[in-house]
């Protein structure tokens, strides 16, 4: 039996070998829609476009899969600079249009002051853009989701808190605490590794994502961050 210690390797093995044969097809595929191999046909040309896409998707989730072998082992190296932390989720959240077709609509919501943060601004980008992206996905068409910050007093310390929630819930979750919030459900279908990776990204920040306990656990997400200086 194959001891947890080794699931990292073994993962990291695995991301290893698919890299190849997928690289290859999606070269040929490439080759094919570029009509190196002779002119295809418009079904032709449809089906061999999908293979590439396919394989492109392949490529993405791999890469993914070994960056979160890398923050499992605490590998990567991360930026610390200083980032104003509620300027980039508006920031992040005005590049974010999924759900936009729908009539789905991301708004802001934020205080006068800024809080700044020492961490990574690029992989906090990331990570907010993929809770941004699954907050947006799962809601109905027309729906109205607001990222709410706020700057809390956690055991006599300054908290910097994202609640991503629909307009009509925020006030009912808007209170972080133990007995409404919990663990971060971080395993979803269709998002890749995204969430996972956002998951670590904040843990490494000495943040922490959050999601609301029992039946509404996919309503909403928290993001809670320590503050290094309140920005007026």
């Amino acid at each position: 039996m194959t001891s947890s210690k080794n699931c990292p390797r073994l993962i990291s093995l695995a991301v290893h070998e698919f890299r190849t044969p997928v690289t290859v097809a999606a070269g040929y595929a490439r080759m094919l829609v570029e009509g190196q191999a002779g002119e295809l046909t418009e079904s032709q040309q449809r089906l061999v476009s999908e293979i590439e896409r396919s394989c492109s998707r392949l490529s993405a989730l791999m890469a993914e899969l070994g960056d979160l072998v890398k923050l499992d082992e605490g590998t990567v190296a991360f930026r610390h600079d200083n980032v104003r932390l509620f300027s980039l989720v508006a920031e992040v959240a005005a590049t974010v249009h999924e759900g936009a077709d729908r009539g789905v609509r991301l708004d802001v919501q934020r205080p006068s002051e800024d809080v700044v943060i020492v961490g990574d601004p690029d992989r906090l980008r990331t990570a907010l853009v993929a809770l941004f992206h699954v907050n947006l996905r799962e809601k109905a068409d027309g729906t109205q989701v607001i990222a709410d910050c706020s700057i809390r007093d956690t055991v006599g310390r300054p908290t910097a808190a994202v609640v991503i929630a629909e307009a009509t819930e925020l006030m009912s979750v808007s209170e972080i605490s133990p007995q409404t919030w919990g663990a971060f459900e971080q395993w979803r279908g269709g998002v890749g590794m995204s969430l996972p990776i956002a998951d670590r990204v904040m843990a490494a920040h000495g943040g922490r994502l959050w999601s609301p306990r029992g039946k509404r656990v996919r309503t909403a997400t928290a993001v809670t961050l320590p503050v290094k200086e309140i920005f007026l």
